[in-house]
């Protein structure tokens, strides 16, 4: 049997587990037979190695009851989990600084970062809007040369701001995207994820 078809298989037979722990178990074997194959050792016998479906499927079920009954049970007012965050920030010391410098810097980023649009998209309207009535004021003294000049050169620097205005918002929240990943993945990390 190859590895697809196993791992359908112990999906279905996984039926009844929570999405979460289905899913574990299910990576946990694709990355087993993965390395195995990395080894030269075929899927098929792998697959074999293991066993049939039905007992892998009875393991899992089995450590994810054992595992259910050492999770501490939650409150329902979400007290108890609340305590335990809050007892894990203040028992790592570097905790504490870390955070408030990652939310520091994140707000500082956001708050530039709408700063830079709101300038440069006010700046490049106000341009634009203001070449008009600049335009209509020299025709009416009878130099519609230097109104031109005037209406292209607002054009211009209207359509440079806007260009900044859309890059701005393109690139600038993508540093943003990466540290509030940054921050997930380092909690994760220390608090081994959801329980």
């Amino acid at each position: 049997m190859k590895k697809k078809e196993f791992l359908h298989e112990l999906e279905a037979s996984l039926s009844g587990l929570d999405s979460e722990e289905k899913r574990a178990a299910i990576e946990y074997y694709d990355e087993l037979i993965s390395e195995k194959a990395e080894r030269r050792i075929s899927e098929e016998e792998t697959v074999r190695a293991l066993g049939n479906v039905k007992s892998v499927a009875k393991t899992v079920r089995a450590r994810a009851a054992g595992e259910r009954q050492r999770a501490p049970k939650k409150s329902g007012n979400g007290l108890v989990s609340n305590a335990v965050f809050i007892g894990k920030l203040f028992s790592a010391p570097i905790l504490l600084p870390l955070g408030f410098a990652f939310y520091v810097t994140f707000f500082t980023l956001f708050v530039t970062g709408v700063a830079l649009v709101i300038s440069f998209g006010a700046g490049a309207a106000g341009l634009i809007i203001g070449a008009i009535p600049a335009l209509i004021y020299e025709a009416m003294r009878e130099t519609f040369v230097s109104g031109l000049m005037l209406f292209g050169v607002a054009m211009a620097s209207g359509g440079i701001l806007g260009l900044l205005f859309i890059l701005v918002i393109k690139f600038w929240f993508v540093p943003i995207r990466v540290l509030l990943k940054g921050i997930t993945a380092l909690l994760v990390k220390i608090y081994g994820g959801k329980k």
